[in-house]
C-alpha cells in the first residue's frame, strides 16, 4: 500500500459512522439514491441503518472476515435454495469488500420479527423452528453440496469432539508448568478442571460409539442454534448469525437448542424433531441418549472455552485481562457440573 493509499484509508476510517456506512451501503446495493438518517450500533461491527429514501426502509450491516461473508453468501444464494429452504436463512441483500482494510460487509434486510429467546413466544414459531431444522438436517445429509459445505465450514463431528478435550488438557498442562500463571490461578481450580476434562476423555470411546449409532449422519449444521439466533414473525421464520456454520452429526444442533430452551419445553421439541427423523428413516435416540450426548457435546464446547481462556493467561498472566480470564475459568468449572438438558414434565413456560 502506498503512502497516499494509506492516508485515504485512515481518512475513510475516521469519517462519521453514518456517512461511512452510507457510502458502503450505496456501493453494496449499487444504489445512489439511498440516504441514511440514522446508524445504530447493535453489537461490535453490526449496525442498523435507517433510510430516508429508497427501499428497504432499514438494513443491518455486519463487518466481518471476507471468508465468512463469502460463506454466508453461499449459504443464502446456493446451499439453502438447493434443498428448498431459501426462505429459512438470513435475508442477505448484498456483500461488498473493503479491500483496502481486508474486510467485507454483509448487508441484510431488517425484519420486524421476534427473537425466540423472548418470553412469551408463539408456540407456532417454535414448531416452525423444529420443522426447519429437521428438514435442513435431513435434506443435506448425503447431498452432493456437502463437499462444498465441508470445505467452507467448521468440522464439528467426532474428531472435533475428541480434539476439543485434548486441546483443553494441553492448555491446562501448560498452565500448570507456567510459574507466573500458577501465581494467579488457584491450584484447586486447575485440579478441578483437569479432573473434569480427563474424565470426559476417558468416556470418549463409549460416547463416540453412541454418537455413531444414534447421532445422525453428517449434515449441514447451524453451529450456534440458540433461540436468540432465530427470528420469527407471522407465517415466517429465519435462522440468523451463521458464524459457526459447519458439518457434523445432526444432534450437535439439537443439543444446543435443547440446552437453551426452558426444561418444560424440551420434550415437545424433542418429540417433534424425532418424528421428522423417523419419517426419513433415521435411527432414533432415546431421551436418555439425547441427554447423554447433549451433556457431552456441551462439555466439549466448554472445553474449547477452557483452551482459549488459558491461552489468554499464558499470553498475559497478570492484569485486568488475566483477572477476567481467571473469572471465566471459575465460571466454566461451575457450568461444567450444572449442565442438565433433561426435559421436565411441568407446565410449559413457552406459550
Amino acid at each position: 500500500m502506498t503512502v497516499r493509499e494509506a492516508d485515504q484509508v485512515t481518512r475513510h476510517a475516521h469519517l462519521p459512522r453514518r456517512i461511512r456506512c452510507g457510502r458502503i451501503l450505496r456501493r453494496a446495493l449499487r444504489r445512489d439514491d439511498l440516504e441514511v438518517s440514522d446508524c445504530q450500533e447493535l453489537s461490535a461491527d453490526v449496525y442498523q441503518l435507517t433510510l430516508t429514501t429508497g427501499e428497504p426502509a432499514s438494513v443491518v450491516m455486519k463487518r466481518r472476515e471476507p471468508a465468512a461473508a463469502h460463506r454466508d453468501r453461499l449459504l443464502v444464494r446456493r446451499w439453502l435454495p438447493a434443498v428448498g429452504l431459501a426462505d429459512a436463512g438470513p435475508p442477505l441483500l448484498a456483500t461488498v469488500c473493503e479491500q483496502e482494510v481486508g474486510a467485507a460487509w454483509s448487508v441484510y434486510e431488517w425484519l420486524d420479527g421476534q427473537c425466540l429467546d423472548r418470553i412469551p413466544v408463539d408456540p407456532g414459531a417454535v414448531d416452525r423452528l423444529v420443522d426447519v431444522v429437521a428438514a435442513m438436517h435431513v435434506r443435506f445429509a448425503g447431498h452432493p453440496l456437502m463437499a462444498e459445505v465441508r470445505h467452507h465450514g467448521a468440522h464439528l463431528g467426532r474428531d472435533a469432539y475428541a480434539g476439543q478435550l485434548d486441546d483443553a488438557m494441553l492448555a491446562l498442562s501448560a498452565a500448570r508448568r507456567d510459574a507466573v500463571v500458577r501465581m494467579h490461578l488457584p491450584e484447586a481450580l486447575l485440579t478441578d478442571l483437569e479432573r473434569a476434562v480427563r474424565r470426559a476423555r476417558e468416556e470418549t470411546p463409549a460416547l463416540l460409539a453412541l454418537l455413531d449409532q444414534v447421532g445422525g449422519p453428517d449434515t449441514l449444521l447451524h453451529g450456534d442454534l440458540w433461540p436468540k439466533n432465530v427470528l420469527a414473525g407471522p407465517g415466517w421464520l429465519r435462522l440468523i448469525d451463521w458464524e459457526r456454520l459447519g458439518v457434523g452429526p445432526a444432534i450437535y444442533d439439537l443439543s444446543t437448542l435443547l440446552m437453551r430452551l426452558p426444561p418444560a419445553a424440551r420434550r415437545g421439541v424433542l418429540d417433534r424433531y424425532l418424528a421428522q427423523l423417523a419419517t426419513a428413516g433415521w435411527p432414533l435416540p432415546t431421551v436418555d441418549d439425547v441427554v447423554l450426548l447433549t451433556t457431552a457435546l456441551e462439555r466439549a464446547r466448554l472445553a474449547t472455552l477452557i483452551s482459549w481462556r488459558v491461552l489468554d493467561l499464558l499470553q498475559a498472566p497478570a492484569g485486568p485481562a488475566a483477572v477476567w480470564a481467571g473469572g471465566q475459568l471459575r465460571s466454566i468449572r461451575t457450568w461444567w457440573h450444572q449442565i442438565d438438558p433433561r426435559p421436565r414434565e411441568e407446565e410449559v413456560t413457552i406459550h
